[in-house]
């Protein structure tokens, strides 16, 4: 995930995201087989509605650009808010560490 046409690919769906300003992608790192985001959202249901866009969004893309079908995410998203300044460094160092 992290070379050539599937970074441009996830590029792209980030990119298309971005148009919603309920729902914004603060930081990310890209893995081997998965993403780390840090998000913001206004509510739970732009955080779904964001999730949802962006996941359906990159898995078009990099099906597209691998010439496959199916399934890109095997689980949904785990969101845990973050509500103190201890747990943003935590998750910050985790995000951009990895």
């Amino acid at each position: 995930m992290r070379r050539g046409p599937v970074l441009r690919a996830i590029d792209r769906a980030l990119r298309h995201v971005l148009g919603e300003h309920a729902f914004r992608v603060v930081h990310m790192s890209i893995q081997h087989n998965h993403l780390h985001l840090l998000v913001e959202a206004d509510d739970k249901a732009a955080l779904s509605h964001g999730m949802r866009s962006l996941t359906i969004t990159a898995a078009r893309a990099i099906n597209r650009v691998l010439g496959r079908k199916g399934r890109v995410f095997a689980y949904r998203y785990n969101a845990k808010p973050i509500t103190n300044p201890r747990q943003m460094r935590n998750a910050l160092s985790y995000v951009l560490n990895n």
